[in-house]
C-alpha cells in the first residue's frame, strides 16, 4: 500500500506511506514501510532485531504488543478491552488505563508518564457524554456539536460540520460579543482515516482569558479538548498511542486495522476479524459486526436528517434458453414467452420500488426529525424465484454482492440484514412472510404488503402481534400504512442497538 500526500513538504508530491503487511494466516505480523518518510506511518523496530515480529496477540487474539509504538504490553479484561498500555522506557513508567462499566463503556482513563523529563498523570473521566479531565467538565455533546467549558464555568456552543459517513471536518462556533464565526479545527482524512497533515487554520479552542475576567476567548492551542474525529470516534493521541476508540475494539487508522477480533468474527468467516470496514472505507460506516445501516446528515441551514440504508433484491425469473438445434419455430414460441417474462420482471421491480417509496415517504422520527429510507432496488435473476432456505437466500446476495457491503448475513435471530431478498415461495397462507429477517415471500396484492415485509427486515425480530397490536395505521398494522414515528423509532433504535 502507498499513500501519497500533495502538500507535506513545499507543495510537491513524494510518498509518505509504502507499506509492506507481513502476516500469519490472518494476524499481523510486522509492518514495513519503505520509505524514509516521517510523516504517517512509525516503523519502529522489536528490541531483539528486525527478524523478530512487532505484533503479539494472545489467545484470544487481541493484540498484546505492538514496536512501532514502543509498546511492550497489553493488558484486557473479560470483555477484550484494554485496561492497560505499557510503553518501554529505560526509566519512570509511561502507561494509559482503563476502566470500563460492566456493560464495556469507558468511564475514565489515566495518562501516565513519569521520567526525569516528563511528569504527565492526566485522568479523563466519561459519564453519559459529559467528560471531565482532572475532575473538571470539560465539554459535553449536543445533536449539532458540543458545548466547550472553560475553567468549569464559560460554556461556548460549537458545532460540527460532517461528510456522509459522520467524519467530523469542520468545528466552528461565534464567540461571545462577536458576529463572525471561527474555525476552532479543520479535518481531513486519508480513506482509512489518517488525518491529512500541514494545511488548514491550525488547531484552535476556548481558553481562559489571560486576564482572569470575562467571557473564556478563542487562542491558538497545541491540542483540541474534543478529540471525536474520524466516523465521530474519539482519537487516542496521548504518549503517540494514535488509535481511535470504537465501541468493541480500537483502531489504528495509520494501517487499516483493528488491534482486536470482531466480536461476531465467528458468524463472518469470509473475512479478516481485523479489517475495517470491510476495506470499503470510501462509502461505508465500520461495523464492528453488531451495527445497523444508519447515518445522517446535515444541510446547509443546520437541518439533521436521518439516513437508512436497505439493499432489496427482487428475485426475477430468468429467461428460457433457445437450444441451438431448436426449431425457428419453437424458437420464436420461447422468444415471445422470454419477451412476457422480461415484461413481468419489469413490472415486479418497479411495483416494489413504487411501494417502497410510497410507504416509507415523509418518515419523521419521534423528536420531529426527517428520516430519509434509501433503498436500493435491483433484479436478480435466478431459474428459482422462491430462493430456497433462508441461507440458499443468504448466499444468492453474497455471491452477487448485494450484502450492501457491510457485513454478510448469517439467518441469526434478532439480527438486522443487511439485504432484504424479495422471493416468491409460499407464504403459508398469510398475505406476506418473512423469515429469518432476510428472505420475504409475498403472496397478495394488498397495498403496501411489501413495505411491511420489508419493515421486519429493518427491525430486530418484530413480530405485529407482540410488538404491534394494530389500529395505530402504521406499516404493521392490517392493513398496512404509512410508516408511523413508533415504527421509525425502532429502526433507528435497532440500528443504534446492533453498534
Amino acid at each position: 500500500m502507498e499513500i501519497k500526500c500533495n502538500f507535506c513538504r513545499a507543495r510537491f508530491l513524494y510518498p509518505i506511506d509504502n507499506l509492506e503487511y507481513q502476516y500469519s494466516h490472518n494476524k499481523l505480523l510486522k509492518v514495513i514501510d519503505h520509505t524514509n518518510s516521517l510523516d504517517g506511518f512509525r516503523d519502529g523496530q522489536h528490541p531483539d532485531g528486525v527478524a523478530m515480529p512487532d505484533y503479539g496477540y494472545d489467545l484470544n487474539g487481541n493484540m498484546t504488543y505492538d514496536w512501532n509504538k514502543g509498546i511492550d504490553g497489553i493488558a484486557y479484561n473479560h470483555l477484550n478491552l484494554p485496561t492497560r498500555i505499557n510503553f518501554k522506557v529505560d526509566q519512570g513508567e509511561k502507561f494509559i488505563s482503563y476502566i470500563y462499566n460492566a456493560v464495556g463503556q469507558k468511564v475514565s482513563k489515566q495518562v501516565v508518564h513519569q521520567s526525569s523529563t516528563e511528569q504527565v498523570n492526566t485522568v479523563t473521566e466519561y459519564l453519559s457524554g459529559f467528560q471531565y479531565v482532572g475532575g473538571v467538565l470539560q465539554l459535553f455533546p449536543t445533536a449539532e456539536g458540543y458545548v466547550s467549558v472553560t475553567n468549569g464555568k464559560d460554556f461556548d456552543y460549537v458545532y460540527n460540520y460532517k461528510d456522509h459517513l459522520g467524519n467530523i471536518r469542520v468545528s466552528y462556533t461565534m464567540p461571545k460579543g462577536s458576529t463572525v464565526l471561527s474555525i476552532l479545527e479543520e479535518n481531513h482524512y486519508y480513506p482509512f482515516g489518517m488525518k491529512h497533515a500541514n494545511y488548514g487554520d491550525g488547531r484552535h479552542d476556548y481558553v481562559r482569558n489571560p486576564d482572569g475576567t470575562g467571557y473564556a476567548v478563542i487562542d491558538e492551542v497545541h491540542r483540541n479538548k474534543y478529540q471525536y474525529k474520524y466516523q465521530g470516534q474519539e482519537r487516542q493521541d496521548e504518549l503517540s498511542l494514535n488509535w481511535d476508540s470504537f465501541k468493541y475494539r480500537n483502531y489504528d487508522y495509520a494501517i487499516g486495522r483493528f488491534m482486536s477480533i470482531d466480536p461476531l468474527a465467528e458468524d463472518y468467516t469470509y473475512q479478516s476479524p481485523y479489517n475495517f470496514a470491510e476495506n470499503k472505507v470510501i462509502s461505508h460506516l465500520e461495523l464492528e459486526g453488531l451495527e445497523g445501516i444508519h447515518s445522517s446528515k446535515v444541510d446547509g441551514a443546520g437541518i439533521r436528517t436521518h439516513v437508512i440504508q436497505k439493499n432489496v433484491v427482487v428475485l426475477t425469473q430468468a429467461p428460457r434458453p433457445i437450444n441451438a438445434g431448436a426449431s425457428p419455430k419453437r424458437a420464436a414460441r420461447i422468444e415471445r414467452q422470454n419477451a412476457r417474462i422480461a415484461e413481468s420482471n419489469i413490472a415486479k421491480v418497479n411495483s416494489v420500488k413504487a411501494e417502497l417509496k410510497s410507504f416509507y415517504a415523509g418518515a419523521k422520527n419521534s423528536a420531529g426529525e426527517s428520516v430519509e429510507f434509501q433503498f436500493d432496488v435491483i433484479a436478480l435473476e435466478t431459474n428459482n424465484t422462491d430462493g430456497g432456505s433462508t441461507r440458499d437466500v443468504v448466499n444468492i446476495g453474497i455471491a452477487n454482492g448485494v450484502e450492501s457491503g457491510e457485513t454478510a448475513y448469517t439467518g441469526a435471530p434478532n439480527s438486522v440484514a443487511p439485504a432484504a431478498v424479495v422471493t416468491t415461495g409460499s407464504s403459508r397462507g398469510a398475505l406476506g412472510l418473512t423469515q429469518g429477517n432476510v428472505k420475504i415471500t409475498v403472496n397478495s396484492s394488498v397495498p403496501g404488503a411489501t413495505a411491511h415485509e420489508v419493515a421486519h427486515t429493518l427491525m430486530t425480530g418484530v413480530k405485529k402481534e407482540d410488538d404491534y397490536p394494530g389500529g395505530d395505521g402504521g406499516l404493521m398494522d392490517s392493513p398496512p400504512g404509512q410508516i408511523n414515528t413508533k415504527e421509525v423509532d425502532r429502526i433507528i433504535e435497532d440500528s443504534y442497538e446492533k453498534k
